[in-house]
């Protein structure tokens, strides 16, 4: 899995910073890129996938930190969500940014529908780590 701060999200951060205003992680993207090789890293200059490819949007269900240079943004998935596959995940800023992006390995996520198909519960994080990053 390859993770990494765009370019966008490290200017944002920069900005934030700079003004002493705090930086607002808002939503999850997830995304199912045909032929993207996870094993490669991710283009920092990328943006978000097309939305053909993008599966699944959601607000940041919980957010938390780590240490004073590490926060965790958390989606958690309720087997009423689904189906849907995806090999990309995001984490887009109240300013529509693209701060993080991960190339994961494919990732199935399905919907409960009694008694035909057994649903599935999922949880992704995504660390972003900064000097400062808690305040």
């Amino acid at each position: 899995m390859a993770a990494s701060i765009t370019l966008a999200g490290e200017s944002l951060i920069a900005q934030k910073q700079a003004a002493g205003l705090p930086l607002k992680v808002s939503r999850f993207i997830l995304a199912n890129v045909p032929g993207l090789n996870v094993s490669e890293p991710v283009n920092r200059a990328g943006l978000k996938p097309p939305a053909a490819q993008i599966v699944y949007s959601e607000k940041v269900t919980q957010d938390g930190f780590v240490n004073p240079n590490q926060v965790v943004y958390s989606l958690m998935m309720s087997s009423a969500v689904g189906d849907f596959d995806f090999n990309w995940m995001g984490l887009e800023t109240s300013e529509g940014v693209l701060l993080i992006a991960a190339y994961i390995p494919r990732q199935q996520k399905r919907k409960e529908i009694p008694p035909l198909q057994s649903g599935n519960n999922l949880t992704r994080n995504i660390v972003l780590e900064y000097d400062g990053a808690k305040s």
